[in-house]
């Protein structure tokens, strides 16, 4: 690709991703890495283009400690740093969980999350044990998230399937909550714990109709079922990278 060639999965006129796109030189400059030959004018560009933009991603969080992600839409970029949360942040962690019960309420997911769940002290615990992050935007905590490696107890015994791998070591996702307002935080979360590990398993109620959606929308497979320690049922899904 020549220098300047664009390489644009931005729809309406909008400003195009090229290799000397503030979105890759605010992290280090331009890579030959980033040459790729020009690509055709067809359906697939898009997808090519996001590949490419998620390969550099995934290499930068690999040498930045603090890792930032471009959302990219169809009107503006949009970024989200994505750091490990302080007790500090406990507050809102708290706040965001409440938030996240609210729209499991209103969307038919009333079960997921009762009051005062998950504890407090779940999340100072993760806190503790540098598993909490925070999701930020300009400034604004937009949402919230564990990434705990495995074994995780309850995923040892699972019922109607099994799980796409079950000897290599894994990270789980847990206690997703974002900002009702905010766009784009659970793809940040994703690329996130894509980038940290190849193997990642999550689980969801049966009602949480979004948070399965999503997860499909970023090629988790469903695997089967499994059980709490209290003996909720909970949906379990994998990604394999």
């Amino acid at each position: 690709m020549a220098k300047g060639t664009k390489c644009s999965f931005l729809q309406g006129g909008n400003e195009p991703l090229t290799s000397h796109h503030p979105v890759f030189s605010s992290f280090i400059p331009p890579l030959q890495a980033y040459k790729r030959p020009v690509l055709p004018e067809e359906n697939s560009t898009k997808k090519m283009c996001e590949s490419i933009f998620l390969s550099v991603f995934h290499y930068l969080c690999k040498i930045h400690s603090k890792c930032s992600v471009y959302i990219l839409t169809q009107d503006f970029y949009m970024k989200i740093t994505i750091r490990k949360a302080r007790k500090e942040d406990l507050s809102t962690i708290l706040r965001l969980r409440d938030d996240a019960r609210r729209i499991m309420q209103t969307t038919g997911n009333p079960d997921q999350w009762p009051e005062n769940y998950p504890a407090k002290q779940t999340f100072e615990r993760d806190i503790e044990h540098g598993t909490s992050y925070l999701c930020e935007e300009e400034g604004c905590t937009v949402g919230t998230f564990a990434l705990v490696p495995g074994p995780e107890p309850t995923y040892a015994h699972i019922t109607g399937g099994r799980w796409i791998d079950e000897d290599r070591a894994y990270y789980v996702l847990h206690r997703v909550a974002s900002d009702s307002t905010a766009h784009g935080v659970f793809a940040a979360i994703i690329d996130f714990c894509k980038s940290q590990s190849d193997n990642l398993r999550v689980d969801t109620h049966r009602d949480n109709a979004i948070m399965r959606r999503l997860l499909d929308r970023h090629g988790f497979t469903y695997c089967g079922i499994i059980y709490l320690s209290d003996g909720s049922e909970r949906l379990a899904f994998q990604w394999l990278g």
